[in-house]
């Protein structure tokens, strides 16, 4: 029986129609990529070094036009570092594959971090970003690491942080944007006693967006563990007033790695806040933090300071501007 050269072609329509359903996924999230994505490296990994030093700040999922996507954004660098470029990369290890990406912004400026970690010198690209497409990631867990690659070598060093996929969501447990429901910081009556303890601190940062305060950092009582730590905010307005908020605690394995030499687990000494504007009365406020634990406390303040105008004008300002207001 002879078939019409108008079935073959009515044939080979509905044949490319099923391939093309069967091959969407893969040409829509492999095949074509978006701008933003971080690319998948094809490079081999080397044993561990224990030379690597990082911390995510933010991860949070995002939407990379058609496709699905996670962010992660922080600091990483090799201990004692000198060299001003370098390749960084970041390593997801699942139980039965392993994914590296290519970051490509690997040289954010972070000048906050040499002051904090006082790492000497004049090298300040620590920070990195990048965003991910969650297409590649095929398990429920990966162990959060990264490569750097630099003019003196090749190291790598994986973590126990991790990403992981909770009800279809994806987060970095202990990071900013990992909670589904936002954490709000709450105003505190509680006494704020003379310090007894010392305080070791350092406040990451601090912001105004949408009419909302942001703070996060790290501190810990001087000479004790950092669990078990009550960390508050304290908004001291000119004229002695105080404002206390509670903070959500955030993990800082990397201060505990930093301060190795203590003896301390101060993996605990993370906090972040997320405070409406309009709970801050109109003022000039120095921002302080106070630490409970046990029977120890201790307060500070840092050099971190806010004009507020009232709930939607709010604004950062420096320790010259505080000194004139």
């Amino acid at each position: 029986m002879m078939i019409s050269k108008k079935s073959i072609l009515y044939l080979s329509a509905i044949l490319i129609f099923i391939i093309y359903l069967f091959s969407a996924d893969y040409i829509f999230n492999v095949l074509i990529k978006t701008d933003q994505e971080a690319r998948l490296a094809q490079i081999s990994l080397l044993p561990e070094t224990q030379n690597i030093i990082f911390a995510i700040d933010e991860a949070r999922p995002v939407k990379l036009e058609w496709k699905d996507a996670f962010f992660i954004s922080g600091w990483v660098f090799k201990k004692g570092v000198k060299e001003r470029n370098r390749d960084v990369y970041l390593v997801l290890k699942g139980k039965n594959n392993t994914l590296i990406f290519d970051i490509e912004k690997d040289l954010l400026f972070r000048g906050d971090v040499t002051k904090a970690l006082k790492l000497g010198g004049d090298i300040n690209a620590h920070g990195f970003e990048l965003t991910v497409a969650t297409y590649f990631l095929k398990e429920d867990s990966y162990k959060i690491g990264f490569v750097i690659d630099d003019s003196t070598g090749k190291y790598y060093h994986n973590s126990n942080q991790a990403l992981v996929k909770n009800n279809g969501t994806w987060s970095v447990p202990g990071t900013a944007g990992s909670s589904q429901k936002q954490f709000i910081s709450e105003k505190k009556l509680i006494p704020v006693k003379a310090s007894n303890n010392l305080v070791q601190h350092y406040i990451d940062s601090l912001d105004v967006a949408d009419e909302t305060i942001t703070v996060s950092g790290w501190g810990y009582l001087d000479g004790l563990h950092a669990d078990h730590t009550n960390h508050y905010i304290i908004f001291l307005k000119k004229g002695d007033d105080l404002v206390i908020f509670d903070t959500e605690g955030r993990n800082r394995a990397d201060v505990t790695f930093n301060f190795k030499d203590s003896g301390l687990n101060l993996d605990s000494s993370g906090f972040f806040a997320r405070i409406p504007a309009g709970k801050l009365q109109k003022g000039i406020y120095q921002i302080g933090l106070y630490l409970v634990k046990g029977e120890k406390q201790g307060l500070v303040f840092s050099d971190k300071y806010l004009d507020v105008k009232d709930g939607s004008t709010v604004r950062v300002i420096t320790k010259v501007e505080y000194e004139k207001l």
